[in-house]
């Protein structure tokens, strides 16, 4: 999803679930966001001589010694991170990681893209990417500007979100 739409927290909570005690979690951000209880975390910093290449190849080896069985890599931004979620994955952990995307459809054009450069033949195998979720937060309306529902949507739609979530609020 796009910046601001609860990426980290989402992804950080999924984490949350795998990471149980008998699992070695880590992960590798720019920065750390918070702390996960139970989970090994890795700051990328450049050194003085050092390329962000450089860094995130340093801090993925230094991550990959405590063996981890799940791992998350904060967010794809360049090839760099690309090329760390890559190998991870290649070497058969369970990873996770965001992009920012304006639809589910788009993880795939950004990843491919020449900012990014992952080629078409890994985003095409089904161990790369398992699952790709988009979100988006949806504003929330003030007392003024909300309408009832029941006024504005057919009957359908109505029948529809009843079964769903119920007419509470709608």
């Amino acid at each position: 999803g796009p910046t601001g739409s609860g990426k980290t927290t989402t992804i950080y909570n999924t984490l949350l679930y795998v990471a149980t005690p008998d699992k070695k979690c880590a992960t590798l951000e720019d920065p750390v966001e918070g702390k996960i209880y139970g989970v090994s975390q890795f700051q990328v910093t450049e050194q003085p001589d050092e390329t962000v290449d450089q860094a995130y190849a340093r801090a993925f080896k230094a991550m990959m010694r405590v063996d981890p069985d799940a791992l998350l890599i904060s967010e794809i931004r360049g090839p760099e991170t690309a090329g760390v979620y890559q190998q991870a994955v290649e070497t058969g952990h369970f990873a996770m990681t965001t992009v920012h995307a304006y639809s589910a459809l788009g993880v795939y054009e950004r990843l491919s893209s020449d900012q990014i450069g992952v080629p078409l033949s890994v985003l095409a195998n089904n161990e790369f990417l398992s699952l790709v979720v988009h979100q988006l937060l949806l504003q929330r309306l003030c007392d003024h500007c909300k309408l009832p529902g029941a006024d504005h949507l057919s009957i359908d739609m109505l029948h529809n979100l009843e079964k769903l979530v119920g007419l509470d609020g709608i």
